[in-house]
């Protein structure tokens, strides 16, 4: 009789994959589809407009509104910097001067003659749309997003919390023990944290306090990830985000799933929180040619499911004395599934086991 069990997929390797980079109605496009880019390539250039203040003339003037036109010394769409005298008025025969200097630099943009408000707008601030990895341009929609099409690896998580993130890949701390408050320094600050057999609150803090973006961890506790997770959701954001690729249950990440993130250490990753998956982009020199590939149909595979278990493959338990530790099913045609842990067979139910591809 065929054992079915619980099946993942705990990593993938050299799939093609698509990065969608945002534009908006002011976005500059610098490239053309089938165009190569790297890492630090400037995709596009976008303009935000950055806030306005108000200032009501007849109030700092003491003036009614007919009068103010003749102290005015700027006209509406003026390009103005910070100190420059915006009115002036002559009082006591010429003898004293009351001045508006602007407080910005910014654009005279209205002036209301009726309230006599003047609204000054901060100049827009330019975002430069960078690529972040090594690929070919796949697609452009003008005023919506490019499609930079490339090959990747990803880490699936079992526990996220948190908003997508992306920045360089860092390792703290040790695979077999839980992350420490003190490892956390000033060298994560912007940074994709891994390591550790599990993440407390105490070092979550830490990590916030640091300018930590993400955590990849082993496990998390249920009760901190509850008092961690925002009450709008767990996808909310929440000042940082956490992959925790055992789940609740706390023990070493499974040690191909540390390599690989060993292997993209310094590297620039991406960590889509709805996805449970760390996309981790391969450097130039591990990708074939992208003209051989067919990047418009990049997927990533779905990585839970069921299978069948059978000797010879490696399974997690997830339940009893050795929770969280990894095995090799020796023999599959019981109800107690007999597994081999460090060396010694362990009779386990079939319901506790899960299949790791």
């Amino acid at each position: 009789m065929e054992s079915i069990t619980y099946k993942r997929k705990p990593f993938q390797e050299g799939v093609p994959y698509q990065f969608e980079r945002t534009l908006d109605s002011s976005s500059n496009v610098n490239v053309k589809v089938g165009e190569l880019v790297r890492p630090e390539s400037i995709l596009a250039t976008t303009w935000y407009k950055s806030g306005f203040r108000t200032f009501n003339l007849g109030n700092l003037f003491k003036l009614p509104p007919e009068k103010l036109d003749a102290i005015i010394k700027r006209t509406v769409g003026s390009r103005v910097y910070q100190g420059d005298v915006i009115a002036q008025r002559k009082e006591f025969f010429g003898l004293r001067e009351r001045t508006f200097k602007s407080p910005l630099t910014g654009d005279i943009v209205n002036y209301d003659k009726e309230s006599t408000r003047l609204t000054l707008q901060y100049l827009p601030h330019e975002v430069k749309v960078v690529s972040g990895v090594f690929g070919k341009i796949v697609d452009i929609i003008p005023q919506k997003n490019i499609a930079i099409g490339t090959v990747v690896d990803a880490v699936y998580g079992i526990v996220t919390f948190g908003t997508d993130r992306e920045g360089s890949l860092l390792e703290i701390g040790y695979p077999d023990i839980p992350l420490q408050e003190d490892q956390i320094t000033e060298k994560a600050a912007g940074k994709i944290i891994f390591g550790g057999t599990k993440v407390s609150i105490e070092v979550l803090y830490k990590a916030l306090a640091m300018g930590v973006k993400a955590i990849i961890t082993g496990g998390i506790d249920y009760q901190d990830y509850l008092q961690l997770r925002s009450s709008k959701g767990r996808f909310e954001d929440v000042g940082i985000s956490v992959v925790a690729t055992e789940g609740f249950i706390i023990g070493p990440m499974y040690s191909a799933v540390y390599e690989k993130l060993k292997e993209a250490e310094h590297r620039h990753v991406f960590l889509h929180s709805q996805k449970n998956v760390v996309v981790l982009p391969l450097p130039n020199s591990k990708i074939a040619s992208l003209d051989s590939i067919n990047l418009r149909e990049g997927r990533l595979a779905k990585h839970r499911g069921y299978g069948i278990l059978i000797p010879g493959q490696t399974v997690r338990v997830l339940s009893g004395d050795n929770v969280g530790q990894y095995g090799v099913v020796e023999n599959a045609e019981d109800t107690n599934i007999v597994v081999k842990i460090r060396e010694i067979g362990v009779k386990i139910r079939k319901e506790f086991l899960e299949i790791i591809e």
